[in-house]
């Protein structure tokens, strides 16, 4: 799992490089999920599975989590359980960004905090290592990565690890989670779909993705403000305004785009009260981002 563009679909290609995708069963329950057998002894084999990352061009974030779920679900069904999660984060990326930083919050409800000892973290896309400044960066932002953001899961026996995009690298992180196997476990989204049968709503991870979405009103209401404090100014900058206006109008476009994402998520139970709520304050921010709402 991980963010889009992390390189999940690499790593399990170069592993499994002379394989060929299960064509039934764990793979045929949806569409976006990819799933790879792969033999690593006589006795022992195991099953990739490549699951669309969040932030896609083609799938909205609700889409994304509701194809996992599912698949998720439905190998829990058949006495399937996971046996680990690789969580994939580009070192090439000189930030963490709030779509990183959405992923991987959502990955945490996925797998829940007992689950984070069968968690590997995994840092892709890696330079030359002749590239000495490269690699002195690269390590520098891993070291945030692990004093940061991952230090929660680390303390809780979660795993970093480096692929360097060689067979040999995606090797060795996946014989580590086999060696380190000892007893079937649930992650927490197979618990709360399988057996505790709650709805994607309601589950940690569902919880979290509609927290992201208020975020995203939050932003939205601050925006709003400034556009108020700018048009009461009796000494308006015409300019400003109109920049918070068109900032005002493309977060509009995403909050509309999010909204029915939302609404296809909450259960019924919620749609209506959430309905009015948002309708409300979606027309009082159109009204402030119109162009002809300035000062006189």
């Amino acid at each position: 799992m991980g963010p889009t563009g992390a390189g999940k679909s690499n790593f399990i290609h170069t592993l499994a490089e002379n394989e060929t995708a299960v064509g039934h069963g764990l793979a045929s329950y949806t569409s976006g999920v990819s799933a790879y057998r792969l033999k690593c002894s006589d006795d022992i084999d195991i099953v990739l599975v490549d699951t669309p990352g969040f932030n896609d061009t083609h799938l909205s974030d609700r889409r994304i989590l509701e194809v996992t779920a599912k698949w998720v679900k439905e190998v829990g069904k058949r006495d399937l359980q996971v046996l680990a999660f690789l969580y994939l984060h580009r070192i090439s990326d000189n930030r963490m960004g709030s779509a990183s930083r959405k992923s991987l919050k959502i990955f945490q409800k996925t797998a829940g905090k007992d689950f984070f000892s069968r968690v590997t973290l995994m840092t892709t896309m890696w330079p030359d290592p002749a590239d000495t400044v490269e690699m002195e960066e690269s390590e520098v932002r891993e070291a945030e990565l692990r004093k940061e953001y991952w230090a929660m899961m680390i303390e809780e026996d979660s795993k970093v690890e480096r692929f360097t995009n060689t067979r040999e690298s995606a090797r060795k992180i996946v014989d580590s989670i086999i060696i380190a196997e000892s007893k079937r476990q649930w992650s927490k989204l197979q618990q709360e779909l399988v057996d505790q049968g709650k709805d994607l709503p309601a589950t940690e991870a569902g919880k979290e993705l509609h927290a992201a979405y208020e975020d995203m009103v939050a932003r939205q209401n601050f925006l709003m403000q400034q556009l108020r404090a700018e048009m009461e100014k009796a000494a308006a900058d015409p300019v400003t305004i109109t920049a918070l206006q068109q900032q005002l109008r493309d977060e509009l476009v995403k909050f509309k785009n999010a909204r029915k994402e939302m609404r296809k998520l909450e259960s019924s139970r919620e749609k209506e009260k959430h309905h009015i709520l948002i309708t409300l304050f979606f027309n009082f921010l159109w009204f402030l981002a119109r162009p002809g709402n300035s000062p006189r």
